[in-house]
């Protein structure tokens, strides 16, 4: 594999990888029930990111990690944490 192949198939584990966080946090919510001491459901989370809110959060996180030189992905996991993305 060339050098260039190389590349365009890291870049693409990387974008992957800031796509997974979102659609994995939005899955856990759109899963969520709320429960009573009985059982019954009451109420249910639901989480209503759009594609396109993910790819405008996703390319700033890029951007902060290019600038950063990665350090800001330190920070991507906290973030989305606290946000309840």
């Amino acid at each position: 594999m060339s050098s260039f192949g190389s590349f365009l198939a890291s870049l693409r584990w990387v974008l992957v990888a800031f796509f997974a966080i979102y659609y994995f946090y939005k899955t856990v919510l759109n899963k969520t029930f709320v429960v009573d001491i009985d059982g019954r459901k009451i109420g249910k989370l639901s989480c209503d990111l759009t594609l396109a809110e993910m790819i405008g959060h996703i390319l700033i996180w890029i951007l902060l990690t290019i600038i950063t030189l990665g350090i800001g992905l330190i920070f991507l996991r906290f973030s989305d944490l606290s946000n309840g993305a």
